[in-house]
């Protein structure tokens, strides 16, 4: 389904996965890393950019070390100081704030 919502469009960034679902994360690091890894390779090998969206806490309890190695990451962890480890292309330190733009109603269109 994602793939074929971006289908032919070009990206400046990275297309992120972003796993929060407390079910998924109850099936255990290894199970929500195939989860993860099956992901990120699909989109990567239809010709996108990707990384992996997460919490410090969900990126380091939950997601395999080749993961954080391989793709590019998007930190959550609000505060004013992260102390995350792992090498991240973006940290988002915060849960307010917004940008200009068309808003997302929650339904797709379909073609």
């Amino acid at each position: 389904m994602f793939l074929s919502v971006i289908k032919g469009k070009q990206f400046e960034m990275p297309v992120y996965f972003d796993l929060e679902e407390k079910k998924q994360f109850d099936l255990g690091k290894e199970k929500v890393s195939d989860i993860m890894r099956a992901f990120l390779e699909r989109v990567e090998a239809a010709g996108y950019f990707v990384g992996m969206y997460g919490s410090a806490s969900s990126l380091t309890t939950h997601t395999a070390d080749d993961i954080k190695s391989r793709y590019t990451i998007w930190l959550a962890h609000w505060c004013d100081q992260t102390n995350y480890t792992v090498a991240y292309g973006i940290w988002q330190h915060s849960e307010k704030g917004s940008v200009d733009g068309q808003k997302y109603s929650g339904k797709l269109n379909k073609a």
